[in-house]
């Protein structure tokens, strides 16, 4: 039996429309070894936690508890179900904790994905004036790709996720929100060294830029896709998803780079002639159904501003 998400386990436990005391049941159970001691942590019965015993079992069509003279003894099926069940209610009572603590407290977490063109920098800015209010509200941060931050909400696994996109929306507006926060504005950029040394001062077109070595994104991020239809980019002489090495290649002369003014510190604008600059925005995105109160207030603070 593969191990499977918190989310997989509570689809599994609707469609077979059991009874979560039953799995409190098997859980003491399966931890003590022994009905009676069992019984009395639940504050149960003896018989009462034989008939929730007796009752998962045959719901799950399958033995969990063998007993015998050395006490109780789990099967191979109630081995295999054990961590998925605690991992689950684990899942719970954090939920549950975050939802109650929020109210009294201002407490929680927020389980944030943070896509990596120049998002870190921005998520930065938000979490400090956000925990500047709510200080006790922890964060969980994972950075990945827009695709992996999707099937993250898709699984419940994050709150919400801080993203860039180029172009339209795209998304199921009937499981998601997705909220523009910022407008960024993409141009060229090198050292003095370099755009002297390539003769990249004044207006430049794009033919010559082509001729320059470049520094570009990985070719999964959409604003390295619109660059190649413009001939830019296509043969970098790094490609790289981290933005923060992007820039500091770009320090050490190696390349010009694609980016927003707001993040290069202070590398150079070259002007190009006859292109308008590449529009980005950053949005936050989250599951329509969201009960995280932790995440609402954070949600809150960005799209209110």
């Amino acid at each position: 039996m593969s191990m499977k998400t918190f989310y997989d386990i509570i689809k599994i436990m609707k469609n077979i429309k059991t009874n979560l005391n039953l799995y409190k049941s098997f859980l003491e159970i399966y931890e003590t070894k022994n009905y009676s001691v069992a019984a009395a942590n639940l504050k149960l019965t003896q018989p009462t936690m034989s008939y929730n015993i007796r009752e998962l079992e045959k719901q799950l069509k399958v033995r969990l508890f063998n007993t015998n003279s050395r006490g109780v003894e789990p099967t191979r099926n109630a081995e295999e179900l054990y961590p998925m069940i605690r991992a689950a209610f684990e899942h719970l009572l954090v939920a549950e904790d975050t939802i109650s603590d929020f109210g009294e407290r201002s407490q929680g977490i927020v389980r944030l994905n943070v896509s990596l063109y120049f998002i870190p920098q921005i998520a930065t800015e938000l979490i400090t004036k956000f925990n500047k209010k709510y200080p006790a509200i922890k964060f969980e941060i994972t950075t990945a790709s827009v695709a992996d931050g999707n099937d993250a909400l898709e699984r419940h696994e994050s709150d919400l996720m801080i993203f860039s996109y180029s172009g339209v929306k795209n998304h199921d507006a009937s499981k998601f929100t997705v909220v523009d926060i910022m407008e960024l504005e993409n141009e060229f950029f090198a050292t003095r060294e370099f755009i002297k040394k390539h003769n990249l001062d004044g207006a430049v077109t794009l033919e010559q830029l082509a001729t320059v070595p470049m520094i570009s994104v990985a070719n999964t991020f959409q604003i390295s896709k619109n660059l190649n239809k413009l001939g830019l980019g296509k043969n970098p002489i790094v490609e790289t998803n981290s933005t923060q090495m992007l820039v500091s290649l770009a320090k050490s002369d190696m390349g010009v780079i694609y980016g927003p003014a707001a993040f290069v510190g202070d590398l150079v604008k070259i002007n190009v002639r006859d292109m308008q600059p590449l529009k980005s925005f950053i949005a936050i995105k989250y599951n329509n159904n969201i009960a995280n109160k932790a995440g609402v207030a954070f949600i809150e603070s960005i799209v209110s501003k």
